[in-house]
Parts: C-alpha cells; structure tokens; sequence
C-alpha cells in the first residue's frame, strides 16, 4: 500500500511540474481529481480534456501540441544534451572592400564560390555547416555525426579552406584570402529546435562565440587555435604560440596558437574492424617486485604491496595478471573491490563480498545478520560490537591454508571503516599472507585522515609505459589492419604511456564488442577521451536513454531498478542489446535466489562522459525519478540504503528530503559503530539544511540541534573531544536559547561541559554544572538528576573538594539502574557514565591516602570495564581509574602494567589519543626508575603533542605523577610552576603536592 502511495505522488508531482512549464497550474487538481497519471497522460484527447473540465479551447490546443513531448524519453536520444564538438569560424578576409570594388553582381559569384570552397574543405572530413553569418561560416565536427578525432579533422579542414580560398579568382585578380579560428570544448546542442534562423541542431555556448573571436585574432590565410583544440592535435600539427589574449566578450585572457602545418602527411583511413582483447605488454620490473614478494611470503614471512598510480595506468591489470599466474599455481587469492558511490558506507567492500558468498556460507550469513542487528544497543555497546566484528571479518578473509593473496582494489575509494580492518590486518604481519592494494595518489590522504598510513608496505608506484610498450598495445589491438607505422607512434604519443588510453584511441578506431579493462576515474575527463568516449555514446540509437540513467546511477545498477524507470520492457530490451554489443556494458546474472542481474558499466570513464552530456535541468529530473523509484522499492521491502536515496534527492535538489535520509544513513553508521563515517554523513544533513532559505514552523533549527547532538558523538569516536568540541559546542549554544525541551538542553550544556574539561578549564565546568542544578528538579531516578550528579561529582573532585564529590558520585551509584539508565546515558559523552564514576571514586580514594580503597576501586572498575567491552571505555579506566590511583600510591609496578596494557590496546584500534596518554604513562614509569632525564623527554613529547590538538585535561595531574616518580631529581622552580598550574583547576593535586620533599620551602607555607 506504501508503495502505491509514493507512486501516486510522485505521478502527481511530475504531472503538476508539466503543467507548471505549460503556465496551466491551475488544472493541477482537475489532473488529479481524474487519477491522470504520466503513463496516461500522453494518450488524452481533446474530448477527454472537455470532460475532465478544461474548457477553455485555447488551454486544451496547448495541451494537445505539447503531449507528444512525453514520449520522447523513449527514443534514441535526448532533444538537447552536451556535447563536447570542435567548433570552426571561417571568415571573408576584407569582404567589404571586396564587394565594393567587385560590384553587387561579382561578389555575388564571389560570395557563392567562396561558401562552396568552405563546404568542400568541411564536408568530406565530416564538418556540418552550420550557419552563414554573412561572409563568415561556422562548422561543426563532432554533430550531428558522432566522430572520435573530431578535433583533428576540425583542424585539418581549416587548414584545407585556407588553400581552397586562396585558390579563387576574381575577374580583376584580386587576392581572396580567409582567415579561421578553431576551438574544442563543451556545448548545447537540441536537435529539436525549429528550422530558421538558428538551424536544426543549433549549438549553444561559450565555445561557438569563441571560435567567432579567435578567427578576428588570425592574420589573413592563417588558422589559429585555442589551447584546448591544440592539445587534441598537438601530434599531427606544428603549432606557434601567440601567447595570450583579451578577446571581446571574454573576462580571461586565453592562450592562443597558430597552426603552422602539418608534421606528417602520413594519416590512415579509419579502421572499422572489430577489436581484440589485448595482451600483457611492459611492467617486468614490477612483476618481478611482486613475485619477489610472493617468494618472502612462501618462505614464512609476512609482506604487504601498495601498487600507486594514476587513472587507467594499469594498476588493476597488473595485479591482476599477477595473482592469476598464483591461481594457476593452486594457490588461494580473495579479492575485494572498493567502489565510487559507496565511500561512506561502513565495510562496504567487505560486505559486497560476503554477499557473493556461496548461498551455504554460514560465515556470510552469520556475519552479515549481526552487522545489520542494532535495535535496542547503545553506542557504547554497538562500537564494542563494532570492534569485535572487525576482527572477525579480517579473520574470516585470510582464513584457510598458507601461503596465501589478499587483494584489496581501488582503496581511494574505500570508506573509513575498510582502512582501519585493512590496517588492523596489515599491524598482524601473519606469516604466510601477502596483501596486494591498489590506489590512486591521493589514497594516501585517506590513511592519513584515520592516522594509520601502513608506512611499511612496500610502494610500486607505477610509471606511465615507455613508448616500446605503448605502441605494442596499439599495434596488437590494430593488427590485421594497414595501419602504418606513423599512425601507431601517433597514437602512442597521444596515449603519453598511459594503458587506458592506448587502448581506448586504438579500440575507437572501430566498433568494439570486446571486454575491456576495469579501470575508473571520477575526474574531469581527458579532451582526448571525452570526445572519443562521447562518439560511443551518440552512435547509439536506442540504447542512450539507458545510459543517462545509468550515468545517474552508478557503475553496477539493478536490471529490474532499471525496468522501474523505463514503462516500455521491449524498448529497454533493446537499449541493452544494443549498449552490451558495442561493449559499454555487460549483464551479469545472479548465482543466488533473492539476488537482481545488474547491468554492469565496463569503465566508470564511460559512465562519467554520459552523465556529462546530460544537461543540468534534465540531471533534476532523472535524479528525482530515480529518488522516487528506489522509495517504492524501500516500501516493498527492499533493502535500499538511506545514503543512495539521499545522493539522490540532493541532485535532484530536494534539499529537506535529502538532509533527513543523510541523517538516517548517519544514525546507521553510528549504530555499526563506523564514527568517521556517521560524522561525514551527519555534516552532510547540515550542510544541506543551511542551504535551505528558514521555514517558519523552526523545522530547521530542531533539525540541526538534534544532528548535532548526534555529530558530537561521532566525532569523539573518530577523532576525539577537540575536534567534537571545536565543532560542534559553539553552535550548540547558539541554538540552545531558540529551543525547547529539557533533554536536550541537558545534553547541550554537557557538550559544554565536556568541552571546558577538555581546556583544563575546571572552575568554568563547575559554574556551568551549578547553573544546570539549579534548573533541573531533582527528581529521584531521573536521567537528569543522574547526569547533575555525575557532572559535579567530577568537578567537586578536580577542585580538590572530595567530600561534596563523593556525595555526589555515591548519589549517582545509588540512583543508576543498569534496564532503565544504560541506553538512556549513552548519549551523554564517549565513555560508560557508570564506570567513569568509578574511577573519580578510586582518584578520590588515592588522593586521600586510602590505598586498600583505592586499590579495590581500581580493581572494580577495570573489572566493570573488562565486562562492559568497549574500548574507549575500557582505555579510559586503564589510564584514570587504575594507572593514575597507583601512582598517585606510587606504586610504579601497578603503574606500568596498566601502561603496558593501555600502548597495547591503543596502537591495536589506532586510537591516538590514548596511545599519547600511554607514552605519558611509560615516560613516567621510566622516571620512576631512575632514569629521569629520558623519562622526562618521553613524557613531554606526548603531553606537548595533546596540548597542540587543544587537549590540556589532566596535564597539571599527570605533571604531578612525574614529579612524584622523579623524587629529589627536579629542576629548580618546577614545584613553584606546578602549583600554578594545579590552583589554576586542578586544584585536587595541592595537598599532595605539599607533601613532596621541599615543597613546604617552596610553597611558602600555603
């Protein structure tokens, strides 16, 4: 029933948007009350449009004309799209004077013979005339016939009309000359436009006028070109740089060049033969490298592989040809594949590979169910959970007999999630394993965001393939055709040793039903491939409808999501016959019950070139459409993730739809415990909500508290309390005074709190707790009471008042119920609420000299923590409720076994923060015995490396620690230092402080 509904107002909408565009609004309603849906609405007549009550005559003529537009989706191409052509303005040299001293009835003839010069220098290269703007011609190349070298024709025809016009003679021998500009870039062009003035297929667009401008710039029987049109042609053409110029109606100045000539006349036919797959040419130094590492792993040992390079430089057909031959050999290789659109979609790489599990894998299903189970956890709960899952599935993909490949792919495209199970398997170094990744550049910055870049994986760090190699690939793919050698070292020159592109302007010389390589990119495309990509694209005559959807889409789409956008099953039967022969695409069928065939896109660089000529009101449209089609399968049970439906409705401009599915992607993440992932998606929602113009009933404002509220969580997991407080805390307490509601002006003010302790600023975090007090009823068992008593026990305690503290954190332990606080407390801070409190207890008993306390508390805590299970927690405790007790006892053996313990578990989950606070810890152990001066060194780097993230809690205590591990071996004026630091917040440490040797003396008595 959900799904009819969202049908119907989706029908609704696209009905009332088509009336819009028709100034008929008004019949909206009318449309409606009559259930006129799109699949209808083209076969009205006019005698249907008199009953459904449209009665003026002139509105149901405008209707009529109009609805034969409806049907246009099905057929083969789009009335206006973009398209990247090569556009040439060929102008009269003086033709003023010319006509002048001709007389009307010579220049006439003159006029006639000089467009019929043009014409046949254009047409046979495949120019289409465009227009006659009096003595000046403009050429098209690249429409309405789709050409893959249209720049180089473009050129060589301009070229051509130069020595055409010249030829001409008048009848007093006067000199004709002409004079032609020639550029390449991106235009409009709608073939459906009225004959006329403008011509059918008029093209629109900077580039058109700038052909105009460039011809002015060149002398009489000269070509000039743009930068863009030469760097298509610089192979073929000497080119001269005219430097760069201010042309008329342009802001920039532009690069201009002359085309002196042509550098070869050797230029081959084009070859229309189909292509074969090529072989493996070049990369034996890189092989090699690989088959060395392969032979350590087979030894025993443990080797990892980043094989780095740019887009289509062959890092996927290298590793593939790689573990192939290890296949070959009986060995085991697992694979998995990151993807573009799936980045913040926690382990999704993983995930996609499980599913393709055979249909028995306990494992697959187990694991799969359990991943996806978060109902009625918490955050603390799901990130333990989280964690433990992690290292199930690293498990689970190097199980079985050794030696053995694991082979991750395009990890720049991998999600947080990925990297750290890719980094927890790396930090293992299992004997027998060699882990093989392939990245782009820029994946380094990736590892760097979650602070576990593998520094010791060996780089292959692929180069561009020497021209040997390049022209082997061209000459293989051209084989059994004459193509010459000039044309072969043309085209490798072009390639500049990039595989991809060898292939692709060797493979567009002819229509290609072959499989290609598996390599993306999401960049700008190349001018070289974007005009030979875009003449696969508009040779298709059924089939490009399908291909703008799929651009919408993705690289892998469901066959029946598919069918759901195209009403007609014959013509869509069709459009994929049509796009899988020529090799844009292929069908995969399911191996599994309950699993859809997908169409499969052979390169994203196909992909990426359809979406680009799609105009920007028509990607509205489809991205819309497809929104509202995947809504319909959500409502049918369908497992259709929140984050495809947001992407979605923000290109369809949908803002407020889209900011509420980010948020529910988010909320998803952070019940899987992927924190990097749940923030970036939660900044999304933002992001989108503050470009929404303010809606008067404050959806806004509700909706941004709550999202922050959601963030500041995240960011703790992700990044720790600095970054969540910098972000998040200031907004929070602009939108508090505009919002109602008790529970989250409690969870504000405590992201506030939590803020001034993570400054050190005690005294303001106590005033601050004061103030919430005062406004909260202390109702008994109530979160809120509960929260008050946690937040000034932990001030009270700082400021060296225990027994207020104690009274408070004995209140909070009576009042807490595990089945009714537990959930309820999870979204107060990072850390378990209960066991924080049991560590202020066990700081508490050791200050006040109450060691077999304070040893019990410890040993509670820990073991509260231990069962409890997540990690953040569980390292909180080490480091506050056991390592900091023992050496406030001083007993430094406990001390650094809870240091041990605290490095261990942070370097294993990567955890920053608490590997800093560890390091603290073991430089005072080192202190402790006796080696002082290293000690300290070992203490400060880390301190100093937390106070420039503007991390200064617990500084002044832990200073305190390592007063009291170095004894006597203090510098002189230290103590006097530290007091300062302690009465500034910490005051807690004072009166132990004055119990260290000399420090009454320099104390002074306080």
């Amino acid at each position: 029933m959900r799904a009819v509904l969202v049908k119907s107002a989706r029908n609704r909408r696209e009905v009332r948007a088509w009336l819009q565009d028709l100034d008929l609004e008004q019949y909206t309603e009318r449309f409606g009350a009559a259930i006129v849906d799109l699949e209808v609405l083209p076969h009205l007549r006019e005698s249907d449009l008199r009953e459904i009550g449209i009665s003026a005559p002139d509105h149901r003529r405008k209707i009529l004309h109009h609805l034969p537009e409806l049907s246009r989706e099905h057929e083969a191409g789009p009335g206006a799209e973009l398209r990247y052509l090569t556009v040439l303005f060929c102008d009269l040299v003086g033709s003023t004077q010319l006509a002048e001293c001709l007389g009307a009835e010579a220049f006439w003839d003159l006029l006639v013979r000089y467009y019929s010069a043009v014409e046949a220098a254009a047409v046979p290269l495949g120019g289409y005339i465009a227009q006659h703007h009096g003595d000046g011609v403009l050429v098209y190349f690249g429409y309405p016939t789709s050409m893959e070298d249209a720049a180089l024709r473009g050129v060589l025809s301009a070229c051509r009309m130069i020595k055409e016009v010249a030829a001409l003679k008048t009848l007093r021998s006067q000199r004709v000359e002409a004079r032609v500009g020639v550029t390449s870039g991106l235009v409009v062009v709608d073939k459906d436009l009225p004959s006329g003035s403008f011509g059918a297929g008029h093209a629109i667009g900077p580039t058109v006028n700038l052909a105009a401008r460039l011809q002015s710039v060149a002398k009489p029987g000269h070509v000039v070109a743009s930068e863009t049109t030469v760097s298509l042609v610089g192979h073929h053409f000497r080119t001269r740089s005219l430097g760069k110029h201010r042309l008329k109606g342009i802001k920039s100045p532009l690069a201009i060049f002359e085309i002196e000539g042509e550098r070869s006349g050797d230029l081959s036919a084009a070859i229309t033969s189909q292509p074969i797959r090529v072989p493996f040419f070049g990369r034996t130094h890189e092989f090699r490298k690989l088959e060395e590492a392969w032979s350590a792993v087979k030894a025993g040992g443990s080797r990892a592989v980043q094989i780095v390079g740019e887009p289509g430089i062959g890092k996927s057909r290298l590793a593939t040809e790689f573990v192939a031959s290890i296949e070959r050999s009986g060995y085991t290789v697992r694979r998995i594949s990151c993807q573009p659109q799936s980045e913040a979609i926690a382990l999704h790489a993983f995930l996609d590979s499980l599913r393709t599990d055979k249909p028995e894998s306990s494992f697959s299903m187990r694991f799969l169910d359990a991943f996806n189970t978060h109902k009625d956890q918490n955050a603390i709960t799901r990130r333990a959970r989280r964690s433990a899952l992690i290292d199930e599935l690293i498990d689970h993909f190097v199980a079985g007999d050794r030696p053995r490949i694991f082979w991750c792919d395009d990890i720049h495209w991998a999600d947080p999630s990925s990297l750290e199970a890719l980094s927890r398997l790396l930090a293992r170094r299992m004997p027998g394993l060699l882990v093989i990744t392939g990245a782009r550049d820029e994946a380094g910055a990736k590892w760097r965001g979650i602070q576990q870049h593998p520094n010791d994986m060996d780089l292959l760090e692929l180069e561009p393939l020497p021209p040997a190699d390049t022209k082997k690939i061209i000459a293989h793919l051209l084989s059994g055709e004459r193509a010459g050698k000039t044309l072969i070292s043309t085209l490798a020159n072009r390639s500049e040793g990039v595989p991809l592109f060898a292939e692709e302007l060797a493979l567009e010389l002819k229509p290609s039903k072959s499989r290609r390589h598996e390599t993306t990119t999401k960049e700008i495309l190349p001018s070289s491939l974007q005009q030979r990509l875009q003449a696969r694209i508009a040779r298709l005559t059924v089939g490009r409808p399908l291909m703008r959807l799929m651009s919408c889409i993705g690289r892998s789409v469901s066959l029946p999501l598919l069918r759901g956008l195209c009403s007609d099953d014959e013509r869509i039967d069709k459009a994929l016959e049509e796009i899988t022969s020529v090799g844009l695409a292929e069908v995969r069928l399911s191996s599994a019950d309950g699993e859809e065939n997908l169409l499969i896109c052979r390169h994203q660089l196909i992909l990426d070139c359809a979406y680009e000529m799609i105009l920007r009101r028509d990607r509205v449209l489809l991205h819309g459409r497809i929104a509202d089609v995947l809504s319909e399968r959500a409502a049918d049970g369908m497992p259709v993730h929140p984050l495809i439906q947001a992407e979605h409705l923000e290109r369809a401009e949908r803002l407020k739809e889209a900011a509420v599915l980010f948020g529910e992607a988010g909320r998803l993440a952070a019940a899987q415990s992927a924190d990097a992932e749940a923030a970036s998606l939660h900044r999304r929602a933002l992001d989108l909500t503050r470009r929404l113009p303010p809606s008067a009933d404050g959806w806004q404002l509700q909706f941004e508290a709550d999202t922050l509220l959601l963030l500041y969580p995240a960011i703790v997991g992700a990044a720790g309390y600095s970054a969540a407080n910098a972000e998040v805390t200031k907004r929070i307490e602009e939108l508090v005074p505009r919002l109602e509601g008790s529970d989250r002006l409690l969870s504000s003010v405590f992201i506030r709190w939590l803020d001034h302790l993570a400054q050190g600023d005690i005294d303001t975090a106590h005033g601050l707790t004061l103030g919430l007090a005062d406004a909260v009823p202390a109702a008994t068992n109530s979160l809120q009471s509960l929260i008050v008593n946690r937040m000034l026990g932990s001030t009270f305690m700082f400021r060296g008042e225990f027994e207020q503290a104690r009274a408070h954190l004995d209140s909070f332990l009576k009042e807490f119920r595990d089945d009714q606080h537990i959930p309820a407390l999870s979204q107060f801070g990072a850390t378990d609420n209960y066991i924080t409190v049991l560590c202020c207890l066990a700081a508490i008993s050791a200050f006040v000299d109450d060691a077999d306390t304070a040893l019990q508390a410890s040993q509670r805590a820990v073991s509260a923590a231990e069962t409890h299970g997540h990690i953040h927690t569980l390292c909180h405790t080490l480091c506050f409720g056991a390592a900091l007790p023992a050496g406030l006892r001083q007993d430094w053996k406990q001390l650094a076994g809870h240091q041990r313990r605290l490095r261990s578990i942070g370097k294993k989950h990567q955890l920053g923060f608490w590997e800093c606070f560890a390091v603290m810890l073991q430089g005072i152990s080192v202190a402790a015995k006796g080696d002082v001066e290293n000690g300290s060194a070992i203490f400060y780097r880390a301190r100093n490396k937390l106070a420039g993230q503007g991390f200064y809690f617990m500084g002044p205590t832990f200073r305190l620690l390592l007063f009291l591990a170095c004894g006597n071996a203090r510098p002189p004026g230290s103590l006097e230092m530290l007091e300062n630091e302690l009465l500034s917040g910490e005051r807690w440490g004072l009166h132990l402080l004055r119990k260290l040797p000399t420090g009454t003396a320099v104390l002074g008595g306080r």
